[in-house]
């Protein structure tokens, strides 16, 4: 079908009953970029998609158009086809447009998914610099060889040029107006439920742009698919339509509710019940005897008061609980949470071998969705737990909601070494020797090779401090251990 949309001729198309929902595609491709998608979704949902001006089937922009305009084109068109609010998915440099639409008109917007999304500026690095100062000496060649001259700047532009650059043809102009635009002062802006899902071997928008979003965005959820590129939805075809279906059905609205529902969530439960037996043995073994050290240490940095309640969320089999309860002081108790029952069996017997049962109460539960009323504990810790969320956001949200004002979260994790000597070792180790160690004492290879891809892909310091700020948290620090391999992050309510 066709539409006249302010004398530009648009193709669309509409297929499907059930909720609405809008697909944009990226930079040179068109509706048929979506075709899986659409035949998927058009079971349950109606769903309308169209080819921007300037690509597919549609008319080329008379005069060069920047962000703005193609948002402004859009509006219009969902006007003219009836679509008062929808919800949205957009590819690469749809994103660009939808970021625009949900701050500038976010009426329109029901929930938003941004995949693999443009829109952030891309860090500065010396081939940039090195580009840019050929592509204007490039500029002078016509004006001195003439003819020559020109090929010369022609030949410079193909081999320096991004690829949608080079494929731009006619459009170039639009291109270099669009990429000119930093999205990232408006993300704050955004108030729709933003799901953000992303390839890791992202190389047009990398995995790096996506935190930035994630930390910015006010409702954000991140999901990155392993072994996925800048196409991460159709790379990993099914585990996008999982996500993605997930997020459109939650009643609340957020994009990883809760992580037994979460299909990653449902795996990590299922590898840590896996390794239950052996999970205290192997923790000792693979740090070196350090993570009693680290835990002690997170522990000295908690505001301990007698009588006050205390909840250890990702508790594992209590240790974290435990430390607490080493410390002695009158009437405090501690609630150890976690979502391996495997885990509080083996926890329960190392309570009550210590005789510790009316200090520590294990309790079956979800970190992200915990079963307590607001303002129910003094403070909380977590360790080696927040890396595991689904939604890291929503786990730290959840923290604070549960404790007190001025009461403290404490996370301890692992994050990649600072130290450049020690994490040449550190990820040898972690890479090579703690799967094989791991999996020949657990039996579960699969899951001491997940441990170490956890922490690679996991935040730095400075941006987990980022999203616990995020989450209302304030006076956020942290504190490096074992080089920078180990940090505990502090928080106030």
């Amino acid at each position: 079908m066709f539409l006249n949309v302010e004398g530009n001729q648009v193709h669309y198309e509409i297929t499907g009953h059930g909720n609405p929902i809008l697909l944009l595609h990226g930079w040179g491709s068109s509706i048929s970029s979506f075709k899986p998608v659409i035949e998927w979704l058009q079971k349950d949902h109606k769903v309308f998609a169209l080819d921007f001006p300037g690509f597919g089937k549609s008319d080329k922009p008379k005069l060069p158009w920047d962000v703005s305009n193609y948002s402004d084109f859009l509006e219009k068109f969902m006007t003219q086809i009836s679509l008062q609010k929808t919800d949205i998915i957009a590819h690469s440099f749809g994103g660009r447009i939808a970021i625009k639409l949900a701050v500038e008109k976010p009426e329109k917007i029901n929930k938003l998914i941004l995949i693999d999304s443009a829109g952030i500026k891309p860090r500065r690095t010396f081939q940039y610099y090195f580009k840019t100062i050929l592509a204007k000496i490039a500029k002078i060649f016509p004006k001195i060889l003439g003819r020559p001259g020109s090929e010369i700047k022609t030949w410079i532009y193909q081999h320096i040029g991004s690829k949608d650059f080079q494929k731009a043809g006619p459009m170039r102009s639009t291109f270099i107006k669009v990429i000119k635009e930093d999205l990232t002062p408006l993300l704050k802006n955004i108030m729709a439920p933003t799901l953000l899902i992303w390839g890791e071997n992202d190389r047009e928008t990398p995995v790096y742009m996506a935190k930035i979003m994630e930390t910015e965005i006010q409702d954000a959820g991140l999901v990155i698919l392993k072994n996925a590129g800048h196409y991460s939805y159709l790379d990993k075809f099914q585990h996008f339509c999982i996500v993605i279906d997930n997020f459109l059905k939650s009643i609340n609205n957020n994009p990883s509710q809760n992580s037994d529902r979460d299909e990653n969530g449902i795996k990590i439960k299922k590898m840590f019940s896996s390794i239950a037996h052996r999970y205290d043995l192997l923790n000792s073994m693979l740090s070196f005897g350090r993570d009693k050290y680290w835990r002690r240490y997170s522990i000295n940095k908690l505001h301990l008061i007698p009588g006050e309640k205390y909840i250890d969320i990702a508790a594992g089999t209590g240790d974290m609980a435990i430390e607490i309860t080493k410390r002695s002081l009158e009437g405090i108790q501690v609630v150890a949470v976690d979502f391996s029952r495997d885990m509080i069996d083996i926890g329960k017997k190392k309570i009550n071998k210590l005789h510790m049962d009316g200090k520590v109460k294990f309790q079956l539960g979800d970190s992200q969705n915990l079963p307590f009323n607001d303002d129910s504990f003094h403070s909380a810790v977590c360790a080696f737990g927040v890396r595991n969320f689904s939604n890291k956001l929503k786990g730290i949200k959840e923290m604070r909601r549960v404790i007190k004002k001025n009461g403290q979260i404490i996370v301890l994790d692992f994050f990649k070494p600072q130290n450049r000597i020690f994490r040449y070792f550190y990820y040898f180790y972690f890479k090579k020797a703690l799967p094989l160690i791991g999996g020949l004492i657990s039996g579960k290879f699969s899951a001491y090779h997940y441990l170490p891809t956890s922490v690679m892909d996991f935040y730095s310091q400075d941006e987990l401090r980022a999203i616990m700020l995020k989450a209302g948290l304030k006076k956020v620090s942290y504190f490096n251990l074992t080089f920078g391999s180990v940090s505990v992050h502090i928080g106030y309510k």
